[in-house]
């Protein structure tokens, strides 16, 4: 598992942006079969499964939640994408190479917009873009950089960790 995680990363040095990202949104179909032994026929659930349980930010998102009375209480940290979102790219992506999820009204998730940048671009980005008026979050724009690095350290931490 190690060396598929490496292969992943030496691709997005590559800048062979879009391979990488298809493997890397395989991780939580590989460490989900591991974790959720019993869920073998159901990949839905085993993949978001996984990714409800160790799919966070690794540090590369600055979503983490911090208390303003107390800068030192940084809290929790939060997901750089919502694991039902991850498993619609997946599907999205792996089924019919698309990188727009087919959203529908009643998704209780926001639009995501998924951007494909190369190592000359300034930096990872992740936004998440607040416009309802309670400050709902409807969009969240991902860099596919910042998702692979995510999805590789997340079940790089998964394996080492087990």
């Amino acid at each position: 598992m190690i060396e598929l995680i490496r292969e992943i990363e030496k691709a997005l040095e590559n800048d062979n942006i879009r391979c990488s990202l298809g493997m890397a949104l395989t991780l939580p179909d590989i460490c989900g079969i591991v974790e959720f032994p019993e869920c073998k026929n159901n990949v839905h659930d085993r993949y978001v499964g996984w990714c409800e349980k160790y799919l966070y930010n690794q540090g590369f998102s600055p979503s983490t939640i911090i208390n303003l009375d107390n800068p030192n209480d940084i809290g929790e940290k939060s997901r750089i994408i919502e694991p039902e979102m991850c498993y619609k790219l997946r599907c999205a992506y792996l089924h019919s190479g698309n990188l727009e999820l087919n959203q529908r009204k009643n998704d209780s998730f926001p639009k995501l917009h998924l951007r494909l940048t190369s190592s000359n671009d300034n930096g990872i980005y992740i936004s998440k873009i607040t416009s309802s008026a309670n400050g709902e979050v409807t969009d969240v724009h991902i860099d596919a950089r910042s998702l692979i690095k995510v999805l590789c350290n997340s079940a790089k931490e998964y394996y080492e960790n087990s």
